[in-house]
């Protein structure tokens, strides 16, 4: 089962260079396994600018996020300030990514941006 999440530009092109390793969520779909997709949509617009391979699933308390901060590709502070109204936290790593070209919603079934995620039956080829 794939999912849609939404994130902004500056996180898109992180996960694009490798740079974002990981992406930290207070919540987790319940379906999401190894192995499954996220289509990632960039905040604001209706494009879909990548997908990436969930390799691993990591669930912890949030208090020891903080370490992770340089994979997440953001900063100490914003972990804290993020972690702060969550007991756990779901790391997702990172596996094979594609940049997706000409992608739009629609293409995913969706007629706004998901505020935490959506599943999603759509495969790439």
């Amino acid at each position: 089962m794939n999912v849609v999440i939404t994130l902004p530009r500056d996180l898109i092109n992180k996960i694009l260079t490798g740079e974002k390793k990981f992406e930290m969520r207070k919540s987790c779909p319940y379906r999401l396994r190894n192995g499954d997709g996220v289509f990632v949509i960039e905040k604001g617009t209706d494009i879909v600018r990548c997908f990436f391979v969930v390799d691993s699933i990591i669930s912890m308390d949030s208090c020891k996020a903080f370490p992770w901060a340089p994979d997440l590709g953001v900063s100490f502070q914003y972990v804290e300030d993020y972690c702060k109204s969550a007991r756990r936290i779901y790391m997702w790593e990172i596996g094979e990514i594609r940049q997706l070209t000409n992608y739009s919603r629609a293409l995913l079934g969706l007629k706004s941006n998901p505020q935490s995620f959506v599943y999603t039956n759509v495969r790439l080829l």
